[in-house]
């Protein structure tokens, strides 16, 4: 156990951690560029609905961890998008936690208003192939987001 605590005391565990993170890191952007994604994602020019810095968390299990003002969602024609926003998007944070979705509106089963003791919140349904999803958003503006995915 002592040649532990010496290891993690050496230069060496530094380094070491820091290879170890980076890689993480560019494995993390090898994956977005190889799906077709940005890795400083933005929403799109005229998209009906874009906030950046919203919260949220999955349901199930995945509840315990969540997403505090990093993420970024957007309703640009029928698509529905909810991910992290840089540098949250990197070593795969978002789809660990259950925070990354990308779905079409007539996919949505429900949207329903949830109040909490920091304030209110999305519970968000929708339909992917034949499973249904669920996770919580909590928005600036939810009734614009609302109104987004209701045109």
């Amino acid at each position: 156990m002592e040649r532990l605590f010496d290891f993690m005391a050496s230069p060496a565990y530094a380094v070491f951690v820091i290879v170890w993170l980076a890689s993480w890191i560019v494995a993390s952007i090898i994956v977005l560029k190889r799906k077709g994604e940005a890795v400083f994602l933005r929403a799109p020019k005229g998209a009906r609905f874009a906030e950046r810095g919203a919260s949220g968390h999955a349901s199930g299990f995945r509840t315990i961890g969540g997403a505090r003002n990093a993420l970024l969602v957007f309703v640009d024609g029928e698509r529905v998008r909810v991910t992290g926003a840089f540098p949250f998007n990197l070593v795969f944070l978002t789809q660990i936690w259950g925070l990354d979705h990308d779905f079409q509106r007539r996919d949505i089963v429900r949207v329903e208003r949830r109040e909490g003791l920091f304030g209110g919140g999305l519970a968000i349904t929708y339909r992917k192939n034949l499973d249904e999803r669920r996770f919580s958003l909590k928005l600036r503006d939810p009734a614009a987001f609302e109104r987004a995915i209701s045109i």
